[in-house]
């Protein structure tokens, strides 16, 4: 398993911690009438850690249909949420219209703001998690509701209390909303078990998921492309964007959203009993991984992006081991991998801090325990016992004719490997799925490991010998120095860089693609004399030969430190750096990498983690599938849809004119899955708006020389006038139509045209879909990314794919210009 075999924990808790013991946030006795305000107390209560953040810099147009609008959310989604007390909020249980039917107020013992000024509280509320049951805030004074309101219009921001650690934000108050339609649709909360632990859990992951899509994007950015002011927005004024559609914060939620959230409460009524633990008894758990990382390229292929990574693997552990397999691009098929069998494999991997020093683990994982009862499974390393992992249930699905594209590109972890399978496909009967959670059971110190090429080179660079870094080629290495270090003083500074020169000067040390500046300072108390020792960190980031101090947005200085945990000799210690959480992303960490570790082996500074017991490596948790499923997405899995990632803005045709006995035919041949995604493509714009019947019926067009003409009855035709004087004028009459929906694959707004035709006694069946993505109805222009078909590529033995095409670009015109020489003239394409 990927994220076992490479022990990427998140260091924290549970994002879920909940038993099958849970009785519900019902504090009221089953006798009250509930209708009123209550502040009795409760036999149970649950100590929730909520955290205020701002609303993140990150919506854009949306879908969402309710009433409450969203305008009066948003001062409060960007107000300060520090220095609140028990006034501005509320614990409340609503009823499936999100009315409060109970509203427990708070006292001031119950609500502490920890630490002051950190906008996280910690509120000691009566009952215990449960899906009716929320903590609202209003961060602008105190909150005012009672029995009977409407929470939505409360000018609230609220989540449920689905976890003892909660985000109260704009996120967690759209996906709740949109939940509470899910409810009302399904009958109310009658057809749930509220304090159900997997649907308890299933609707915190669904707040986790909306939060993870929504951050993903980025507010200002879609503002500032469209010369939107957010403080234009934030007035509750409608505002114009450049391409003419109005504006406000009732419509800029993106409609992504609601296809998690649908998905995602598919997915609480398709809860099943079935564990880690009974996969794992039962077959084996399977796991898929996959990453598509691309750049653009410098050649003069079609597209100017290429592949800088692109793997996929999937695996199988059972109780006799695991067995791995990866995709070869090249041959179009799965490979065997590298098996891990704990009685067999070397310890030829990552150095662990053992009792006995530091010690090679072997990658190989053996199962230790099953608990059914628990349904948890605990695993560790063949060579190294003390690196143990905990397995835990999250939530288990019954997939049976779930699509597998969407439930896949619905978690976050698998959206990758969503890309490459078909749109059509299901699971079949039998499938399941298990989300998990992954957590070291020890405190873990590891220092990273590589033996080197098969030639003996680091990294392929003969000029760099594993042999001559004491057998491994992972080390450290100080800025502006002639070879990696040999001691941790080589990298420790007493004198601070106070600009961004480091890069030229300073000593610091190379952590991926950032230096870090590691200061040690004495200062000495002007009373007493006593002196203390200070160890900061700076953090630079590097980009175009130059760097930029890093400085955190709450005004905090990294740390660092020395520590001597056991198994390190009595005169030995190791340097311990916490990354910034804000720094994770800028040097592509991964959530097991946020406490890096530099430690002395064989002679040479080596790099490393440091792994605290408890801490997990995915809140969000990770699917894994028994065999019927892992055979369903195996299956439906398809290579030809790496076009995807590759999707470009413009596109030039390449067309070999005598392919097909001259009927011509694609270059390189694309999905309507990349067609669909190069149109949908934020930075290329989308569909635009405004191009209709009326505007296409309204005209004669003009493409290259060609005339088409579209009528009002759904018909029209292609008029090519002859080009040499042996050729014949040619007429293709077609019917046409224009999308109505995006469900279909095709983006909404695509112009569709078929033609059916016979040529060279041949019945062919052309089909043309122009995306309008500019619209210049002054100048009588019409730009469009076009994605075509013919249906005489596809036949057996045809280098074509089924269902393959080519997309282009291009541009229609209302006039027909011509050039002195009497050639039609490119028109350039607009609004890209």
């Amino acid at each position: 398993m990927k994220l076992i075999r490479d022990n990427k924990f998140k260091k924290g808790v549970l994002a879920v911690a909940i038993s099958a013991a849970l009785t519900g946030c019902n504090w009221f006795d089953d006798d009250d009438d509930s209708s009123s305000s209550s502040s009795s107390s409760s036999s149970q209560s649950t100590t929730f850690n909520v955290s205020l953040g701002n609303a993140p810099q990150t919506l854009a147009s949306a879908s969402f249909d309710w009433t409450n609008p969203l305008v009066s959310m948003m001062s409060q989604a960007y107000a300060d949420t520090t220095g609140l007390d028990e006034t501005n909020f509320k614990v409340v249980i609503v009823d499936a219209d999100g009315n409060a039917v109970e509203v427990f107020e708070l006292t001031a013992d119950q609500v502490e703001e920890s630490p002051a000024g950190s906008g996280n509280y910690v509120i000691e509320a009566p009952g215990v998690p449960q899906l009716n049951c929320v903590i609202a805030v209003n961060v602008d004074g105190e909150l005012i509701v009672e029995a009977g309101d409407s929470l939505a219009s409360s000018n609230a921001l609220f989540a449920p209390t689905t976890a003892t650690d909660i985000d109260v934000d704009l996120e967690s108050t759209v996906a709740y909303q949109q939940f509470l339609e899910t409810v009302q649709t399904n009958g109310g909360f009658d057809a749930y078990d509220v304090d159900d632990p997997g649907q308890v859990a299933a609707v915190e992951q669904l707040i986790s998921n909306v939060e993870q899509q929504l951050e993903a994007l980025n507010l200002e950015d879609y503002l500032s492309d469209a010369n939107i002011d957010l403080a234009d927005l934030l007035s509750g004024e409608e505002v114009v964007d450049e391409e003419g559609n109005t504006v406000n914060f009732e419509t800029v939620l993106n409609d992504a959203v609601d296809e998690i959230i649908n998905e995602q409460i598919d997915d609480i009524q398709n809860a099943t009993t079935t564990t880690i633990a009974s996969l794992v008894q039962n077959g084996g758990l399977n796991w898929f991984w996959a990453e598509a990382d691309t750049e653009f390229s410098q050649d003069n292929s079609p597209y100017n992006k290429d592949f800088d990574e692109l793997e996929v693997e999937r695996g199988a552990i059972s109780s006799t081991g695991e067995v791995f397999y990866e995709y070869d691009f090249d041959a179009d098929d799965w490979t065997e991998g590298e098996s891990f069998d704990p009685t067999s494999d070397d310890a030829d991997d990552d150095l662990v801090l053992t009792a006995e020093g530091w010690v090679n683990s072997s990658d190989s994982i053996e199962v230790v325990s099953v608990n059914t009862t628990e349904g948890t499974v605990l695993l560790q390393d063949s060579a190294v016992n003390s690196l143990q992992l905990e397995v835990s249930t999250l939530q288990a699905l019954d997939l049976e004719g779930k699509n597998i594209e969407d439930f896949l590109e619905t978690n976050a972890d698998e959206e990758d490997l969503a890309t490459f399978i078909g749109s059509d496909a299901v699971f079949g009967a039998g499938a399941t799925g298990v989300k998990i959670s992954v957590a070291a059971v020890n405190d873990n110190y590891t220092l990273w490991y590589d033996e080197g090429e098969d030639d003996g080179s680091c990294w392929g660079n003969a000029n760099e010998l594993a042999a001559d870094r004491g057998g491994n080629c992972e080390t450290v290495w100080v800025n502006n120095s002639e070879g990696p270090a040999t001691a941790l003083t080589q990298l420790v500074t007493d004198t601070p860089s106070t600009s961004d020169t480091i890069f030229n000067s300073t000593v610091a040390v190379w952590v991926d693609d950032v230096l870090v500046e590691l200061v040690e300072t004495t200062e000495v108390n002007e009373e007493t004399q006593a002196t203390t020792t200070v160890r900061t960190a700076q953090f630079f980031i590097y980009g175009d030969g130059n760097t930029t101090l890093f400085v955190p947005e709450d005004g905090s200085t990294p740390e660092w430190s020395y520590a001597s945990p056991t198994g390190l000799g009595a005169d030995e210690s190791l340097i311990v750096l916490p990354i910034p959480e804000e720094l994770m992303d800028e040097m592509d960490s991964d959530d097991d990498e946020a406490v890096r570790i530099f430690a002395v082996h064989d002679g040479f500074v080596r790099p490393g983690v440091f792994v605290e017991a408890g801490a997990v490596e995915d809140e969000g948790g990770e699917w894994v599938f028994n065999a019927t499923a892992a055979n369903n997405i195996v299956d439906a899995f398809d290579s030809i849809y790496q076009d995807v990632f590759l999707v470009d803005c413009f596109y030039e045709s390449g067309w070999d004119d005598n392919a097909f006995e001259g009927l011509g035919a694609p270059v390189e041949p694309n999905t309507l899955k990349a067609f669909e995604a190069s149109v949908n493509d934020e930075e290329c714009g989308g569909v635009v708006s405004g191009v209709d019947a009326d505007v296409l019926t309204a005209n004669t067009w003009y493409d290259d020389g060609d005339e088409v003409t579209f009528n009002a009855d759904g018909t029209g035709s292609f008029f090519e006038p002859a080009e040499t004087e042996t050729d014949t004028d040619q007429t293709f009459e077609f019917t046409w139509s224009i999308n109505s929906t995006a469900d279909d694959g095709i983006p909404n707004g695509t112009i569709e045209i078929v033609i059916d035709t016979t040529i060279n006694e041949q019945d062919l069946i052309f089909t043309e879909r122009y995306a309008p993505v500019g619209y210049d109805a002054e100048a009588g222009l019409l730009s469009f990314k076009a994605f075509s078909t013919n249906s005489i590529w596809y036949f057996e033995g045809s280098d074509i794919p089924d269902g393959t095409g080519e997309i282009w670009s291009g541009t229609l015109s209302t006039s027909q210009t011509t050039s002195d020489a009497g050639t039609v003239t490119e028109v350039p394409l607009t609004a890209q």
